[in-house]
């Protein structure tokens, strides 16, 4: 990292601290679970942080930044010549076209793919009836006519990137790091994950760190070259993040709706961002040389990527051309004590232990314990399969699993007594989604278990209410 950013102070780069102090406490207010923010000005870093119990080696559940990767290493094979992007797609996958693939299909071109310009309206393959990917792409009814309007999808960042992986013989990251990621400090242990059939989750598997992506987003401020030389060719990165396509119709939330480039969104003032479900966002305002980097879990929130780009919109005002006087730095207060807030407790609970039978569920759950002691505790959940634990703090987070799932998390309670226990788990791992479980228990000893997430296929446990006495 330090190979290609300097270190430097808010106000040497025209920005005021308490702009950024700004930026910080604005999405406190709003209760947003901020992971870290990183911002940067003329390729130099003014201001990292991260936010307890996370640190700056975590790898973070990008989701749809992931496409953007994808369509940097379309870039480097344009470059050379491997890629057509005004080609067909189907002229990479010959054994695909057949009497089974439709006309729009063989009409879809690479540029369309890129645009998100595709034959599909809904997205993702989930509603064809194909269970693979790629026959579902090519086989599967269009719903429009490539090439004409927006809407957003995974499917063409993931035939883009079995693309990619087929002329290259590597994972798609792989080959961006070959080429130039690791020379540039990219984390090594980051990776994408995979689907069933052995291929990159192109449109939301990458696992990194935030200064991953802050690396990634400079190599399209500087036009595709960092580090000394060319890494993905000038049109090609210029094109990459300027407007192709309209979004205003099929944008979901307001941060949507300035248009689309090639797998990255378009923004006000000239800007662009990769942005990945959750609160993953890398945007860039080049007219001021500005890039942030903000991972975060919105998933309690409505529209939650929303409130972060209004925040950058406001600090990007507030930033100058010229330096601005040092004075005494108002951030070293914030940096260190940036955490995400854990549940409060406005009572501190004597310890005790307590235990409840569930009564018969689909999920054969039979009993739960709550041990507390001080400012910790611990929620045992029995099953018929066993048993599991989830730590958590009170009035701080636990590191430890989801229950029934080996997912890493980050846990906080309130506990007013014997009869309340309420945990909110952020899941911290590939797995990004909060787990909420509240037991609320009468005078005479019956119940209630209410459990929540937003990730029905992994934890779905926690999706119920379970009779407790």
């Amino acid at each position: 990292m330090d190979n290609i950013f300097k270190r430097s102070t808010p106000e040497a780069q025209g920005i005021p601290s308490k702009a950024v102090e700004r930026f910080i406490r604005t999405l406190e207010k709003q209760e947003l679970a901020v992971n870290s923010f990183l911002l940067f000005k003329n390729n130099s870093l003014v201001f990292e942080g991260y936010y307890k119990p996370f640190g700056a080696g975590d790898l973070h559940r990008m989701f749809s930044i992931t496409k953007s990767f994808v369509s940097a290493a379309v870039g480097v094979l344009y470059g050379r010549r491997q890629i057509d992007i005004d080609s067909p797609v189907i002229a990479y996958f010959g054994e695909y076209d057949n009497e089974k693939t439709t006309d729009m299909a063989r009409r879809v071109t690479v540029r369309n793919m890129l645009r998100m310009e595709t034959q599909f309206f809904n997205a993702s393959f989930a509603h064809t009836p194909y269970e693979d990917p790629l026959e579902a792409f090519f086989y599967a009814s269009p719903e429009k006519t490539p090439g004409t309007v927006f809407t957003y999808g995974d499917p063409a960042a993931y035939v883009l990137c079995t693309l990619v992986e087929r002329l290259t013989g590597k994972d798609m990251l792989d080959f961006l790091r070959d080429e130039f990621l690791r020379e540039l400090g990219f984390s090594e242990n980051a990776y994408c994950m995979k689907d069933s059939f052995g291929r990159t989750l192109a449109g939301s598997g990458l696992m990194a760190a935030p200064m991953d992506v802050a690396i990634f987003i400079h190599i399209f401020l500087n036009e595709g070259c960092l580090g000394g030389r060319q890494l993905i060719p000038h049109d090609y990165a210029r094109e990459a993040v300027s407007k192709q396509t309209d979004t205003w119709v099929k944008g979901a939330i307001r941060a949507e709706r300035n248009g689309y480039g090639y797998f990255f969104w378009r923004l006000k003032n000239n800007g662009y961002m990769c942005y990945g479900l959750g609160g993953q966002v890398g945007a860039v305002f080049p007219d001021k040389g500005i890039a942030a980097v903000v991972t975060a879990d919105t998933f309690e929130h409505k529209n939650g990527v929303d409130p972060i780009v209004d925040a950058l919109y406001e600090l990007y005002e507030a930033v100058q051309t010229e330096p601005l006087p040092e004075g005494v730095s108002s951030l070293e207060k914030p940096r260190t004590s940036l955490a995400v807030k854990p549940l409060e407790n406005d009572v501190v609970p004597e310890p005790f232990e307590v235990t409840y039978a569930v009564r018969a569920n689909k999920y054969g759950i039979t009993g739960v314990t709550v041990h507390v002691e001080k400012d910790e505790g611990r929620l045992h959940i029995e099953s018929d399969e066993g048993g599991c634990d989830l730590p958590f703090g009170i009035g701080c987070y636990k590191e430890g699993r989801i229950p029934f799932s080996s997912h890493k998390c980050y846990a906080s309670a309130y506990v007013r007594d014997k009869r309340y226990t309420a945990v909110k788990a952020y899941s911290a791992d590939e797995e990004l989604s909060p787990v909420f479980i509240q037991m609320s228990v009468g005078e005479d000893g019956c119940g209630t278990m209410l459990t929540r997430t937003f990730s029905l296929s992994v934890f779905r446990q926690f999706n119920t209410a379970y009779i407790i006495e």
